[in-house]
C-alpha cells in the first residue's frame, strides 16, 4: 500500500485558473488520495522512509509534516478572507462564521473536512 518514496506529485498545471477550477481540481485529486490514507496500516506507517538520502524518518512523519502543511496554509486562507468582509467556511469542523452543527439544528448535506 505504502510507496515508501517520494515520486508522485500533484500539479494542477495551467488548467486550474480560478477559485472554482482549484476548489474543484482539489476535490478530484486530492480526496481520493484522503481515502486510501484510511487503509494505510500501522506497519506501513511506522516503516522508514528515505528522503533524498538525508533522513530516514517513519512515514507517519512524514504524513504529521503534511498535516501541520495543511492547516497552516488553512489558517492563512482564513486570515486573509475576513479582513475582506468574507465568512470563514467551516474548514476545522466549525468556525466563527459557521458553526458545526449549525445553529438552526438543520442536519448539514455532509460534514466540513477536518483536513
Amino acid at each position: 500500500m505504502l510507496v515508501r518514496r517520494f515520486e508522485e506529485t500533484l500539479n494542477p498545471g495551467d488548467s486550474v485558473r480560478t477559485c472554482r477550477d482549484r476548489a474543484n481540481w482539489y476535490a478530484e485529486n486530492v480526496g481520493p488520495r484522503m481515502l486510501r490514507l484510511e487503509e494505510v496500516s500501522g506497519e506501513d506507517l511506522a516503516t522508514p522512509v528515505d528522503w533524498l538520502g538525508l533522513r530516514q524518518d517513519p512515514a507517519a512523519a512524514y504524513l504529521n509534516i503534511a498535516i501541520r502543511y495543511s492547516v497552516h496554509h488553512r489558517g492563512q486562507l482564513s486570515a486573509y478572507l475576513r479582513p475582506m468582509g468574507a465568512n470563514v467556511p467551516a474548514i476545522y469542523v466549525e468556525s466563527g462564521d459557521e458553526p458545526f452543527p449549525p445553529v438552526d439544528g438543520s442536519v448539514p448535506e455532509q460534514s466540513p473536512p477536518a483536513f
